[in-house]
């Protein structure tokens, strides 16, 4: 199931891609930086740190962040 939802998500920026699309600028994280070696104690908070970086990874798309 997870490698059925993995494909869709991708078929989903294949088909933007197709219809001309050249790059997606979206935000990397919802909140500010953390600080140097700053941890959540909280790991739920931790993994929503990272929530709009999971499709493009899903998706095996190349990413970057600016600052």
């Amino acid at each position: 199931r997870a490698q059925q939802m993995r494909a869709l998500i991708a078929q989903d920026f294949r088909n933007a891609f197709d219809r001309g699309v050249d790059l997606l600028f979206t935000p990397t994280v919802p909140s500010p930086a953390f600080k140097a070696g700053e941890k959540l104690g909280d790991p739920i908070a931790m993994y929503m740190s990272d929530i709009f970086t999971v499709t493009a990874n899903l998706a095996g798309l190349p990413a970057m962040s600016l600052p």
